[in-house]
């Protein structure tokens, strides 16, 4: 279709509004006029015969006439060609994509190799100098550890499956919830993390009890309508502030539940307390020798690098210190005073780093919102040797994310499970009668469920005990609480 020349849209606009009401007759769609072309009306490319027309709109988008409509056209339509034309120029030059055209000015200010993959063989990075302003980041995406944690109800089938690290220690098939779902079988798995019962009947009704909840355990003589009287598993927890209790029968065949039982569960729970070190950030804790300044090397640790001259960044001034890195965790002490150090479990870091802070460059890492969300960041000189490092605590903690050592599997393997190596004199020590927790910050709210108020601990109803005749010293005395015995209340007060 041809049009007019530009010098002559003024000339052809006033035709339209002198033939207005000839036009209007013709049926023509609104806001359209026709253009009728004499022999006598000449444009700057060519002249039409009387036959010929063109249709020209001058309605814009929102109603309004605009005169100016057409240059309108012809001008966005010359800018699309023109980009349309520089985008294959670019295309060919660069031999890129278009959309990553747009990232070569971002990618032009950042002067350094980023470090590859462990598994690709080549971790060669860059030197790091005071001029370079680097910024070499390792971040393995790691499940937050909440299982052992936190106590859940009714968890979907994502949240029963076993993490990286947990592994089954020991399972039963036969095991009802008595305390939330009387008269339900199911089965009682132990991991090194937590342990989880769920109904075979109802899949979805389920329980997930983490090991770094549990405050107590013991077995109890409970009496039931279903049941009658026998004895039961008694477990109580503590959440956020909130105790839970369950209560948990074997049902083989003779109901209750076996001294073993008992006595392995206290054995996993024990071994679970002493192993803290291994997925717990601590600070200023005694892991370092009084006499010979050496590091308290844990069960299955083994120490691959020891760095001196290493400057905590923590304050001010810095201080100067000692750097351990090991299969399991980094631990870093000062010089002057070992009690000033930090144990951090690769499990609990969420990214290393190498960036600039007020004190040159630096090597970083951030733990996890679990953990604390703690920024440690520390100064090794000369730079170079900053850099190797930094590409070995990344080899290291991408290895232990792939495969991660939790310390339970190694010290039920290492021993009886009577007795175990005192790691934190702070951690509690949970025994098969009774046991002491220390509490501590918890980070992540209890699954909310209908089933929670089932579980319960009622200990702010006083109860009134009864008083029962005793035998052995011919009095009337309170009733002894279940799993206890009277020769054991002599053992209360230590002997000599």
């Amino acid at each position: 279709m041809r049009t007019a020349a530009f010098p002559t849209f003024r000339k052809l606009w006033a035709r339209i509004d002198h033939d207005q009401n000839m036009l209007w007759r013709q049926s023509l769609p609104a806001g359209s006029y026709q253009l009728r072309i004499q022999y006598n009306y000449r444009t700057h490319f060519d002249s039409y015969t009387a036959g010929k027309y063109v249709y020209i709109s001058n309605t814009s988008w929102l109603g309004g006439k605009n005169v100016f409509l057409g240059y309108a056209y012809i001008t966005v339509g010359t800018i699309c060609f023109i980009l349309w034309l520089s985008f294959l120029i670019l295309v060919k030059k660069y031999g890129q994509k278009p959309k990553d055209i747009v990232d070569i000015g971002k990618k032009t200010k950042y002067m350094f190799t980023k470090p590859k993959p462990v598994d690709s063989g080549d971790e060669s990075t860059q030197p790091l100098n005071a001029n370079n302003p680097t910024i070499m980041s390792k971040n393995e995406k790691q499940e937050p550890l909440w299982q052992d944690r936190d106590v859940r109800f009714d968890v979907p089938l994502n949240e029963l499956k076993f993490r990286s690290g947990e592994r089954i220690v020991e399972y039963f098939t036969k095991v009802e919830d008595t305390k939330g779902n009387s008269g339900e079988e199911g089965k009682m798995t132990i991991t090194n993390l937590r342990m989880i019962w769920q109904s075979k009947v109802k899949p979805r009704i389920n329980l997930s009890i983490g090991l770094g909840c549990v405050s107590s355990l013991t077995n109890r003589t409970i009496h039931t309508k279903l049941r009658g009287k026998h004895e039961a598993l008694y477990i109580m927890t503590k959440v956020n502030g909130t105790r839970y209790e369950f209560i948990f029968t074997q049902l083989e065949a003779e109901v209750g539940v076996q001294f073993g039982m008992v006595e392995l569960i206290s054995k996993i729970c024990r071994a679970y307390s002493s192993t803290k070190l291994f997925r717990d950030l601590k600070l200023r804790s005694a892991i370092i020798t009084s006499n010979g300044k050496q590091l308290k090397v844990l069960q299955s640790e083994t120490i691959y690098n020891k760095i001196n001259g290493v400057w905590n960044l923590s304050s001010d001034q810095g201080n100067l210190g000692t750097m351990h890195l090991t299969n399991v965790r980094v631990v870093w002490h000062a010089n002057m005073n070992e009690l000033f150090n930090i144990s951090l479990p690769y499990i609990q870091i969420n990214n290393i780093k190498v960036r600039e802070s007020k004190f040159g460059v630096a090597l970083v890492i951030e733990s996890t919102e679990g953990s604390g969300g703690y920024v440690l960041g520390f100064r090794i000189d000369p730079p170079e040797r900053m850099n190797s490092v930094y590409s070995e605590l990344c080899n290291l903690f991408a290895i232990h994310a792939s495969k991660p050592d939790l310390g339970v599997e190694t010290y039920l393997e290492g021993g009886s499970g009577l007795a175990f190596n005192d790691i934190d004199a702070n951690s509690a020590v949970i025994t098969s009668i009774e046991s002491d927790h220390k509490e501590i910050d918890e980070h992540n709210a209890a699954h909310q469920s209908d089933a929670i108020a089932a579980y319960l601990a009622d200990e702010a109803q006083p109860k009134n005990s009864d008083v029962v005749y005793c035998p052995q010293l011919g009095l009337a005395i309170e009733k002894i609480k279940d799993g206890f015995t009277l020769e054991s209340l002599w053992h209360v007060i230590p002997q000599g």
